[in-house]
């Protein structure tokens, strides 16, 4: 069949074969449609065609095939879905929610892409799967006057997509989950309550103590990582940070420049506000616990937090995984730093726990 070119190519007759196949399973129809989908996608000069086609719901739906052979499209959607036709119910679906920072669709770091793993291995298994990019990196100019919070950054939008997923067809509104990873972990409890359509949540990394007491934790392990001990230039640098966070909780007038990270002292506050812990308990939903006994960013002390409080709880579930670190990526050696930088993949036997659990409920 000739390649059409993106100039001749019709939205409504896109439309036309994915409704085709919609109803009658037909595949050339697909086929076809799913062609000129990806001919749209990668063409710049065709981009406002091709996001005026994906407001569309099945639309929409049927773009997460070009996601799916890993090529880049020009919206705002990360959608992941199984290539099965779904149950009568609708596809089971996750929300992936970022850790702290602006961070993309796939949480990369450094030549690692987490949620992409995940989603990846999910959709494989019959699992729905969004991602998006977060606020903070997609539109950091929504906080270019400091006016900022945790739920602002994640909490909303994590909602939002909750929501989107829930009125996207093929999906089954009544599964649809929320994994979280790091500071997103701490987040789904809070997610869920503010939405209180989630189904479930999966916690990989969750910190279960304030935020600044675990910033403070890690800047004094990260400095003796390296070489052992904590040089004067490091020491500084922690008694600096120490002397931030103590203004901060002051509800001193703090300027950004003097606040941790250059974060607005409004927002260290509000994250000071959540306890996870008890958010989940208030959520009362099923939950994954998972853990990797290499991380160095959410340790034990949180780990044990959540043991503790949910231990006896017939709901909740725990995984402790050797060697993985806190992106779920097997650690090489002895330099839990190095593995940041290192090509790696999130564990196939924790994404197919998180499958199992999710199959379970």
């Amino acid at each position: 069949m000739a390649k059409v070119t993106p100039s001749r190519i019709s939205a409504q007759k896109i439309m036309a074969d994915l409704r085709l196949a919609s109803k009658k399973g037909d595949r050339a129809a697909l086929s076809l449609a799913l062609d000129q989908m990806r001919t749209l996608a990668h063409s710049p000069k065709y981009w406002e065609k091709y996001l005026t086609l994906l407001r569309n719901p099945l639309a929409r739906l049927v773009d997460m095939v070009v996601i799916k052979q890993g090529e880049r499209i020009a919206h705002q959607k990360g959608w992941k879905l199984p290539k099965a036709a779904p149950p009568a119910a609708g596809f089971a679906a996750v929300v992936l929610v970022h850790g702290s920072g602006p961070q993309d669709r796939d949480e990369s770091i450094g030549p690692n892409k987490p949620f992409l793993d995940i989603a990846r291995g999910l959709a494989a298994q019959g699992i729905a799967v969004l991602r998006y990019d977060k606020r903070s990196k997609a539109r950091p100019q929504d906080y270019a006057d400091g006016d900022i919070t945790i739920d602002s950054e994640t909490t909303d939008d994590a909602v939002a997509a909750v929501d989107a997923l829930r009125n996207t067809p093929g999906i089954d509104p009544a599964r649809v989950f929320v994994l979280g990873h790091s500071q997103g972990a701490m987040m789904a409890p809070r997610i869920a309550r503010h939405s209180g359509q989630v189904a479930g949540l999966i916690l990989l990394a969750a910190p279960a103590r304030p935020l600044l007491d675990i910033l403070q934790e890690q800047r004094k392990r990260m400095a003796v990582l390296d070489d052992g001990r904590t040089s004067p230039e490091e020491s500084a640098a922690l008694d600096a940070l120490k002397q931030q966070v103590a203004a901060v909780r002051a509800s001193a007038d703090v300027p950004v420049a003097q606040s941790p990270m250059g974060q607005p002292a409004a927002y260290w506050r509000s994250t000071d506000g959540i306890d996870p812990v008890a958010e989940a308990k208030d959520a009362a939903l099923p939950m994954l616990v998972l853990q990797g006994t290499r991380d160095i960013q959410v340790v034990d002390a949180d780990w044990q937090r959540w043991r503790g409080a949910f231990h006896d709880d017939p709901q909740v579930a725990f995984k402790l995984y050797d060697g993985l670190n806190h992106f779920g990526i097997g650690v090489e050696g002895d330099d839990d730093l190095a593995a940041y930088s290192a090509p790696g993949h999130v564990d196939a036997q924790l994404v197919a726990d998180v499958a199992a659990w999710i199959g379970a409920h």
